[in-house]
């Protein structure tokens, strides 16, 4: 219960491997009471372990430390070194730090841990086999009530638990300006970080690591494997290492920052990954951060790192984010990707985003759910993959974001910003400047949307390429591939852009491949040039009909197309308009004009390629009404190229006003 300076003398070859000691170190336990107590100028190299504890203490953890085992009260730490450069140290317990096994203070900032630096490589596991409470770090195996500043570890960490650089299990405690340099492994349970594995009320800023962080398991983080309980990660970054690749891994819930960001934690003020790599062979994994749960956020944080999973790896993969792998209620603002996202040519993975993988559910707590972001790399994915996020679902929403990373997919739901929008998500004030590569349902902004909204968001020429290419086999569009009750407005496609059909795709336009169901597409403009083998449109490929369906018919309204169709195809296609390619179901458009050509086709209109209706459809399908208002058509085709299969009344059904 005393005080006590080393001066700085060495103490070499302490050696505790006895069955008889519950508590660990120089000192076993140390206790500061009110008044504090320190303990500085230490200097310790030798081994520790204690996980063969005899039957009168199997039933207690053992805690080791080399300066102690176990720290209470009041007490100052500073100036300690543990290891060293030139000498192999390690300790071993259940609870084992570098400095201390444990320190609990009775209040905040009750322990203070300064200028602390281990070397000794540091093991936390039970004897009996157990991964419960094996706390692991390379300054602390668990704390709480403290604080920890400018403290470096350089030993390896391996927990059967628990593992982290500077303290593993953390309890309203903070640490500052402490940097690991020791690699980090989990044996097999959740929670491994670069500084800490897990923190619950407390902060981490002006951290570094330097080294890889894995786990058998989850909840893996570069700089804390779990942060819960309005946590802060603040200006931390991972950096890379000249002597070997910095790796994060694990199985799910894998970030760059952090593992689980959880119940309204944050990650905020510049933080920053750069190491080399972040892999989950499971779901969930960000360059920042692997999945944000209950009102949690991040925000200014940039991610260089490369995130997805192994190449070889054969199972089903979910949750991939430049930034977040998936979020459920919470948001990230002002972030940036520049690693490539996802693994090219691979079959089985989904919600792939260049900032979010998948966005689930929208708390009515906040305005938006992803906010000022830019994607700058590759995004490789099979199902649900786009620039911003792979999959926008349950009213959330995305605002001010852009995308100049090449979106590559090689299934379904493809988009620029959105691979694919569930009810009453929304993308607003949002652009793409890249190359979009799919197979059905790709779209410029969004590969395919359902009671959705898209406003203000434009497909752009890319700063490094002549041109912005939109490509795939079908229900493929400048804005968006596939579009069911949706609302599509101010948005547009400039001249330097294209959308481009396969040979036999189905359902091409400028704005909207493939549209159902009340969808509205209002002032909208496309100026991309536009090709497909079946119904193709300057703004709507078809109007496709959907059984049983009886509300509110499609209206596109204050639209123009300027993009030619099918110039330079090669091919003939069939059922082709300047602004609509074929209608199967009620349609109103009004104040529409078409000022371009439509090249080489079958069937054409200046306005609509084909209107069609037969005794296979609904009766509310064949009594659909068609009204043409207010247009104006600069090609030399009428506005309608054909009606077939109609009924006798057709002439009923078709209303053109000038």
């Amino acid at each position: 219960m005393g005080s006590y300076n080393g001066n700085n003398h060495k103490i070499s070859n302490l050696n505790m491997n006895s069955d008889e000691y519950m508590f660990g170190g120089l000192f076993g336990v140390v206790n500061g009471g009110e008044e504090g107590t320190s303990f500085k100028n230490i200097i310790i190299t030798g081994t520790i372990d204690l996980t063969k504890p005899s039957s009168s203490v199997k039933s207690s953890a053992c805690t080791a430390g080399f300066v102690a085992g176990t720290a209470s009260g009041k007490i100052a730490f500073e100036n300690c070194y543990t290891g060293s450069e030139d000498t192999v140290s390690s300790i071993t317990a259940e609870r084992a730090g570098g400095i201390l096994g444990e320190a609990e203070g009775k209040s905040s900032s009750d322990i203070t841990i300064t200028n602390c630096y281990n070397w000794a490589d540091v093991t936390a596991r039970r004897d009996d086999g157990s991964k419960a409470e094996a706390y692991g770090g390379g300054i602390v195996g668990s704390t709480q009530n403290s604080e920890i500043t400018n403290c470096e570890n350089y030993g390896d960490v391996n927990g059967s638990s628990f593992a982290a650089g500077i303290a593993a299990y953390v309890i309203s405690a903070n640490i500052s300006e402490s940097n690991n340099y020791g690699t980090i492994e989990g044996n097999g349970s959740y929670n491994a970080g670069g500084i800490a594995s897990a923190i619950s009320k407390g902060t981490i800023t002006d951290c570094i690591n330097y080294a890889s962080v894995s786990s058998t398991a989850g909840r893996v983080g570069g700089i804390a494997g779990l942060a819960e309980n309005k946590s802060v990660i603040e200006s931390c970054s991972v950096n890379k290492n000249a002597e070997e690749e910095v790796i994060i891994t694990g199985t799910s819930q894998v970030g760059g920052i952090v593992g689980y960001l959880d119940s309204g934690s944050q990650i905020k003020g510049n933080s920053e990954n750069k190491a080399d790599s972040v892999i989950a062979n499971g779901g969930s994994v960000g360059g920042i951060v692997g999945s944000v749960q209950n009102n949690s956020s991040v925000e200014n944080a940039d991610n260089y790192a490369f995130v997805g999973y192994e190449s070889t790896l054969s199972s089903q993969v979910e949750h991939i984010g430049g930034i977040a792998g998936s979020i459920s209620t919470g948001n990230v603002s002002a972030c940036e990707n520049h690693g490539n996202i996802g693994v090219e040519n691979l079959t089985q993975s989904y919600k792939t985003g260049g900032i979010v993988g998948s966005i689930s559910t929208h708390s009515s707590q906040q305005e938006y759910d992803i906010s000022g972001c830019i994607n700058y790399g590759k995004v490789y994915g099979s199902w649900q993959t786009g620039g911003i996020c792979g999959f926008l679902n349950g009213g959330s929403k995305i605002t001010d974001s852009g995308n100049f990373g090449s979106v590559i997919a090689n299934r379904s739901n493809t988009g620029g910003i959105v691979g694919e929008i569930g009810p009453d998500g929304i993308v607003v004030n949002s652009d793409n400047s890249a190359t979009i590569t799919g197979a059905s349902s790709t779209g410029g902004i969004v590969g395919s949307a359902e009671n959705a909204e898209i406003q203000n968001c434009n497909l752009l020429a890319g700063e490094s390429t002549s041109a912005t290419v939109v490509s795939g086999t079908g229900s493929l569009g400048g804005i968006a591939g596939l579009a069911v009750s949706t609302e599509i407005s101010d948005s547009s496609t400039d001249e330097n852009t294209s959308v481009n059909g396969s040979s036999g795709a189905n359902g091409v336009g400028g704005i909207v491949g493939k549209i159902q169901n009340a969808s509205k597409i209002t002032k909208s403009i496309n100026k991309s040039p536009v090709s497909g083998m079946y119904n193709v449109g300057g703004i709507v490929g078809i109007l496709s009909y959907t059984p049983d369906y009886s509300g509110e018919p499609v209206s596109i309204t204050g639209s123009e197309n300027s993009g030619n169709i099918n110039e330079t195809s090669g091919y003939k296609a069939s059922y082709v308009g300047g602004i609509a390619g074929s209608v199967y179901e009620a349609v109103s458009i009004d104040s529409c004009i078409n000022h371009a050509t439509v090249f080489n086709q079958y069937v054409k209109g200046g306005i609509i390629g084909n209107v069609s209706a037969n005794d296979e459809y609904t009766e509310a399908i064949r009594n659909a009404k068609i009204t043409v208002s207010n247009c104006e058509n600069e090609s030399t085709y009428g506005l309608i190229g054909d009606r077939t299969a109609f009924p006798e009344d057709s002439s009923e059904k078709i209303e053109i006003t000038p």
